[in-house]
């Protein structure tokens, strides 16, 4: 997967991710879970550290969970898949 790069910007806004082409989402420490969130559902303006400290675990319930920026594989220009 090619998530998060080492030189990940947490301070990333919605914008941001929307103009480089790169979709958010959502990675669960306590079970491994992995989703996408829709960009729409959140503020241009919204960071990626913001929606960290804002989120849960829609499985477990867990709020250690980390938002992401996600990029197309460069190889095969698919887009990594959810984990449950």
């Amino acid at each position: 997967m090619t998530f998060p790069s080492e030189n990940a910007n947490p301070d990333e806004t919605i914008e941001m991710l929307e103009t480089s082409d790169r979709r958010l989402g959502i990675m669960c420490s306590h079970c491994a879970r992995f989703r996408y969130l829709k960009l729409t559902n959140y503020a241009l303006e919204d960071t990626l550290s913001s929606l960290t400290r804002s989120l849960k675990c829609s499985r477990c319930g867990s709020e250690e969970v980390e938002a992401v920026a996600v990029e197309r594989d460069d190889q095969t220009g698919y887009w990594p898949a959810e984990r449950s």
